[in-house]
């Protein structure tokens, strides 16, 4: 999903700058069924869009705690999520961490 946004990226400073990070990550995430499935899920339930909802589920694929996001929208549409906690980078840092 990172890649396939990465390469729309219309600004070659923040297309590098992704792509730097994609380097850093631990754990990558391959193209599953079950990952369209529980997106196209979300999509279907909670009004999430598809490519939020993708990332989410590559989250949850991945086994991740948090899903961290600055979409408002976002947060609000997947308040309700059992299978991964969405919270803003403040929250996360201020609640979470300290």
């Amino acid at each position: 999903m990172l890649d396939f946004e990465n390469n729309a990226n219309p600004y070659p400073d923040h297309k590098e700058a992704i792509s730097e990070w994609k380097n850093l990550a631990s754990v990558q995430i391959e193209a599953l069924e079950t990952i369209r499935k529980y997106a196209n899920q979300l999509t279907a339930t909670n009004r999430i869009k598809s490519k939020d909802a993708l990332h989410i589920a590559c989250s949850v694929e991945a086994q991740s705690d948090y899903f961290i996001t600055t979409d408002k929208q976002l947060l609000k549409k997947s308040k309700t999520l059992t299978t991964i906690k969405t919270v803003n980078p403040v929250d996360f840092i201020l609640k979470e961490i300290l």
